[in-house]
């Protein structure tokens, strides 16, 4: 059996049901029930969409976007690097709060997309690939370093004390020169001074 077939016979069954459930009134011919289940049927698909594309973001609290590339980012060994907040920076900084290291230290896995804002001493200062990472002392203290990121390059030295507004990237784990396995907690910076 063809489609030519298989289609005649959908129209025989559809008019048979549909003479059944609507009457020839006046003349006017009604719309069958096939043509009125696959009407509403591609309706409420569209509207599916449509709410979706329109409401799609109302449930996100995060200011930011991931994208997953599986690759190496530059930005040490995880693969969900933000992008940057769609905030002015005013906005941006006003939303940033100031945790405690102690607080961040914890567990950084738990505040993954948090944001805050740090200011420390720069310990450490490397630039590679427009992509700038530093070692940052939290309130000057050595024992208190968060490893930072940063898209670009800053006019920022060793030595230098900064403020940092960004997002809590969770814990980033290296080997030390000693041969000592090293965890701080990792945020990405999107402004600095």
């Amino acid at each position: 059996m063809g489609i030519k077939e298989l289609r005649e016979q959908f129209h025989e069954q559809d008019a048979k049901v549909s003479e059944k459930f609507h009457k020839n009134e006046g003349g006017l011919k009604k719309p069958s029930w096939g043509k009125i289940l696959i009407t509403w049927f591609l309706v409420l698909v569209i509207a599916s969409l449509v709410f979706g594309i329109v409401f799609g973001g109302l449930g996100s609290t995060n200011n930011t976007e991931y994208f997953n590339s599986g690759e190496s980012s530059g930005y040490g060994e995880f693969s969900n690097v933000p992008l940057k907040p769609t905030l002015s920076e005013a906005e941006y900084k006003d939303i940033c709060e100031s945790i405690s290291f102690k607080k961040l230290d914890k567990n950084p896995d738990a505040m993954i997309g948090k944001n805050v804002t740090y200011t420390g001493k720069v310990v450490q200062i490397m630039e590679t690939g427009g992509i700038t990472e530093i070692r940052l002392a939290t309130d000057g203290s050595y024992n208190d370093i968060v490893y930072v990121n940063y898209d670009g390059t800053v006019d920022v030295y060793e030595g230098d004390t900064i403020t940092i507004w960004g997002e809590v990237l969770g814990s980033y784990s290296y080997t030390s020169q000693a041969n000592y396995q090293i965890t701080l907690p990792e945020i990405q910076a999107w402004y600095i001074e």
